[in-house]
């Protein structure tokens, strides 16, 4: 279990390390045909694991911080405690 959480960990980091580096994920993907760029801010890594796991990482590209431009739509889409009727609360979404 330990081996596969090095693993993760190890290609999170390499991913990270080719964002800051300014290496595009389309360059990226078309070096290796086991990642699918769907847009810059979507791509998907196919693995198969020592044990025949198949798995697919996906890679959610974007700012830490929304954008400016979008600032109203994230206030409206908050709710304060009064407008929560119908919402499940600790619910694993």
């Amino acid at each position: 279990m330990q081996h596969h959480h090095k693993l993760l960990s190890s290609l999170f980091t390499i991913l990270i390390c080719f964002t800051f580096l300014g290496f595009s994920s389309q360059a990226l993907a078309q070096s290796d045909p086991n990642i699918k760029v769907f847009s810059p801010y979507y791509s998907e890594i196919y693995e198969t694991r020592e044990d025949g796991t198949k798995i697919t990482i996906s890679i959610i590209n974007g700012p830490p911080q929304p954008l400016p431009e979008f600032e109203e739509e994230r206030l409206a889409s908050m709710r304060d405690e009064n407008s929560a009727q119908g919402i499940i609360p600790n619910f694993p979404s």
